[in-house]
């Protein structure tokens, strides 16, 4: 199938949504016309897609002012309305994730934005859950990332002082003042490098 073909589809899907075919109706004609699955995939995300655009603003704020003029002015199948219901819960669920992180970043408690943002599609108590869940997150990731860089220096001041040892037994040996030189250098290094396995030892 080429890519007029496709969109040829996606247009005659999306007709037939308009029309009150369900997805599953639209996926079976689909198929019984012999296209492969993953092009009936791509159709369909595409329909839904322009389906969505279409019905946007109207759904949401059908959800938030409890209204049903899109039930009520449009020809849609139970399964399609659905679907569009479910997708517009989910845009004011992301909306209101945009708000709080926007917020924060403002420097605002995460306690009074749950309260001023929450809805009936995100309670306070989700959002608390959901913050809280990324705050641990995050702070594993920290931990993670502190925990790999202080194995680094470990390794690093180890190497050091192998390095400066051998130098200075090789100074001692054939009485060389760069061996000697080379010694105190990476024993050097390996103190500093011992510093920076913690910051607070710095």
């Amino acid at each position: 199938m080429n890519y007029q073909e496709k969109i040829a589809k996606v247009e005659e899907a999306y007709e037939l949504v308009l029309s009150g075919s369900s997805f599953t109706h639209i996926k079976e004609r689909l198929s019984e016309s012999g296209i492969y699955q993953y092009e009936i995939d791509k159709i369909l995300s595409k329909c839904q897609t322009l389906f969505f655009e279409k019905f946007e603003k109207e759904i949401v704020e059908d959800l938030l002012n409890k209204h049903q003029n899109v039930r009520d002015n449009y020809i849609l199948h139970s399964e399609t309305y659905e679907w569009l219901t479910n997708s517009g819960i989910q845009k004011i669920r992301n909306q209101v994730n945009s708000s709080i992180y926007e917020r924060l970043r403002n420097g605002e408690q995460i306690e009074s934005i749950a309260k001023e943002v929450a809805n009936s599609f995100y309670t306070e108590s989700e959002i608390l859950n959901k913050l809280q869940c990324e705050q641990e997150k995050d702070k594993i990731n920290e931990e993670k990332k502190y925990e790999s860089t202080r194995k680094y220096w470990i390794l690093q001041s180890a190497l050091s002082l192998i390095l400066g040892i051998f130098n200075i037994a090789l100074s001692i040996k054939f009485n060389t003042v760069l061996h000697l030189t080379l010694g105190c250098i990476f024993i050097c290094a390996a103190l500093i490098n011992y510093i920076m396995v913690d910051p607070k030892m710095k």
